[in-house]
């Protein structure tokens, strides 16, 4: 009887293991890492298409003139 109570104890353990930690920190380490990467990408670009606008719409008011 005292055996069951204790298996009963050991078997409904709801805790997380190490592993599962690990796996969860990798995962969301890595969708970080490429959530970054993606969004330093966007901001170049969009900085890049913000310079080639401005130097052509300078070169637009010169031919202009």
């Amino acid at each position: 009887m005292i055996f069951m109570k204790i298996t009963r104890r050991l078997t409904n353990n709801k805790a997380f293991t190490l592993i599962e930690l690990l796996v969860v920190v990798t995962l969301t380490a890595l969708a970080v890492g490429i959530t970054g990467d993606i969004l330093v990408s966007v901001t170049k670009s969009y900085n890049r298409t913000q310079v080639m606008n401005e130097v052509e719409q300078q070169a637009n008011f010169v031919s202009s003139k």
